[in-house]
């Protein structure tokens, strides 16, 4: 089903450095020391300054993650106004209304958004080897394509800087039972070679992050409890909690790169992710004779009742692997840019408790969802600066996606591999397949049309092709689900972005801009390849539109205070919901 939404109108304010007699003015959230000279590359795809784009950009660094002991990239981005990160472990982000999905999150260059989900798994990025992470909020398809809605996110990692070995030793520990143990080490042979590599590994005990809640239905329970649960002010009783969410996640990486001369250079990038979660301490809210209570019908004594769910409360055992690789040459002399990217997800997914759960611990039967793919990317772009008045850039890029679901019966939901091959067709109950390509071409003109006005005019166009598509279910015998089988066809559709923006450059010191950008996120592969009884795959599904207006102010009040205001308003169209149709 497709609807309307909006953001409204809304306004944030950034006042950074030594103001009021010394001390740090603070407003809400809002708060993020920053250099209007610092220069960026996110915004226009070339070198500019944070003071001339015509956008509200932020910049972490480094030394900024160094010196505020910061673990993960979701808090350094949480240290930025505006954003802001889930309270899960490994949680994700917003950004001006919009979640980790309508974001585009790039490492050098590579897109990082799970084609099956459009989520972003943070723990495969080790902000130890971050250069910088420069966020640019608003509409950025116009350079980037899909899911540049709230923003783009960009991480640079690091290249080695002096010559000899360099390394960095890291252990944190937190409660919670809480580690880190990192060390990264690179050395520059000599002015053509660097290379380095990394190492990393996080754990932790975790803490509770889902609670089961029940609304009471009319009638008697056939369990009368020893005490009433916690009832919310919504009326809904928490019956249950999944306890700490345990996770460890591990990640080697290594780098090679060649400088031709010191304005050529060609870059490989190598990163190795595995990451593990799950529940090991449900608790529940309800007991009988002093034992937990976790299924049927619990009386509350005022002629209500709640049922409970085991299944619900022992949460899921999630597994991960990836390896991402990305091929890059930089050629600033001549301004061309080139990349290629793999990202492997070899393997992704979670297992499940089936609804014969009776009692904790339990180490029973369940079902295991595993999502595996793959995503290509080529990009390349050429910028030519100083024709008259112009600053022309060009560019294109390639990129396929594709990913194979199969769900199995378990013995064990605990354990993946105990495949329980009695049932189904040697355990498997459904094999989804889907595969997309997306060819696209994008412009931009910087036009110093009057000295103090600068216009930015761009515009990309997307081609996104969806096939290969289908859906194998079986029977618990083996047999083929014809019912909830089938073959998807193909979808396509054609996506221009464009944007327009105005900087007005009143003084040294303070810069005016005006922008509008067209922006889209097309729907994940779950979204457009699923087939169950009661969902149905639709690969003509069209993306979520956005369109975002903006105006802003940049001023630099002293060495040490800078100043930016931003008002914004987002609307989207054909907004991508779930429904439910019933037959009369």
């Amino acid at each position: 089903m497709k609807k309307l939404a909006s953001k409204g109108l809304l306004m944030s304010a950034l006042i950074c450095g030594n103001v009021l007699l010394g001390g740090n003015a603070v407003f809400a959230e809002e708060v993020h020391e920053y250099d209007l000279d610092a220069m960026v590359v996110t915004a226009t795809r070339t070198m500019k300054q944070i003071q001339e784009v015509p956008s509200s950009v932020s910049v972490v660094t480094a030394k900024e993650i160094e010196d505020r002991n910061i673990t993960s990239v979701p808090e350094a981005l949480q240290t930025l106004p505006g954003v802001y990160k889930s309270q899960a472990i490994q949680g994700g982000i917003q950004l001006r209304g919009c979640g980790s999905g309508d974001i585009l999150v790039l490492v050098d260059g590579l897109q990082m958004n799970y084609p099956f989900n459009s989520t972003v798994d943070w723990e495969m990025i080790p902000v130890e080897n971050i250069e910088r992470i420069e966020v640019v909020r608003g509409a950025g398809s116009s350079l980037y394509g899909g899911h540049a809605v709230g923003g783009v996110v960009n991480i640079i990692t690091k290249d080695a800087k002096k010559k000899g070995l360099n390394a960095n030793i890291v252990l944190n520990y937190g409660s919670n039972n809480t580690w880190k143990k990192a060390l990264y080490a690179d050395v520059k042979a000599n002015e053509k070679v660097s290379f380095g590599v990394g190492y990393e590994n996080r754990k932790s005990d975790g803490w509770g992050n889902y609670y089961q809640t029940k609304a009471a239905s009319k009638g008697s329970g056939t369990i009368v409890p020893d005490n009433k649960p916690p009832q919310l002010s919504n009326g809904k009783y928490i019956v249950a909690t999944r306890g700490d969410r345990k996770y460890e996640s591990e990640t080697y990486s290594a780098n090679v790169k060649y400088n031709f001369d010191a304005e050529r250079s060609l870059k490989y990038t190598f990163a190795n992710t595995t990451s593990t979660y799950y529940y090991p301490s449900p608790k529940s809210y309800i007991y009988k004779d002093g034992k937990p209570v976790w299924s049927g019908k619990v009386d509350l004594g005022n002629g209500t009742y709640v049922s409970p769910s085991l299944g619900t409360s022992l949460g899921y055992d999630g597994e991960k692997e990836y390896n991402k690789h990305t091929l890059a040459y930089n050629d600033d002399k001549n301004k061309i840019n080139a990349n290629f990217s793999l990202l492997d997800m070899k393997k992704s997914g979670y297992s499940s408790a089936s609804g014969t759960a009776k009692e904790v611990p339990w180490y029973g039967a369940g079902s295991d969802s595993s999502y595996p793919g793959k995503t290509y990317v080529f990009d390349f772009q050429k910028a030519w600066e100083n024709i008259g008045k112009h600053d022309i850039l060009i560019g294109g890029d390639f990129k396929q996606e594709e990913f194979t679901q199969h769900r199995k019966y378990l013995k064990n939901y605990h354990d993946h591999n105990s495949v329980d091959t009695s049932k189904g067709k040697n355990g498997l109950f459904q094999v989804n397949t889907g595969k997309a390509q997306n060819i696209a071409l994008f412009v931009q003109d910087e036009y110093k049309f009057n000295e103090p006005w600068t216009m930015y005019l761009g515009l990309r166009y997307d081609h996104y092709k969806k096939y290969n598509g289908s859906t194998t279910s079986y029977n618990l015998d083996g047999s083929l689900d014809a019912n909830n089988s089938s073959k998807h066809g193909e979808g396509s559709y054609n996506e221009l972005s464009p944007k327009i923006a105005f900087d007005f450059k009143a003084d040294d010191n303070t810069n005016y801009y005006v922008s509008y950008g067209h922006s889209f996120n097309p729907p994940p592969f779950s979204q457009i390849f699923r087939y169950e009884q009661n969902v149905h795959a639709n690969p003509d599904l069209d993306p979520e539109t956005s369109d975002t207006f903006e105006i802003g102010m940049k001023k630099k009040i002293s060495d040490k205070t800078n100043m930016g205001i931003s008002m914004y308003k987002v609307k989207t169209d054909d907004k991508i919901v779930y429904t439910y149709h019933y037959k009369p």
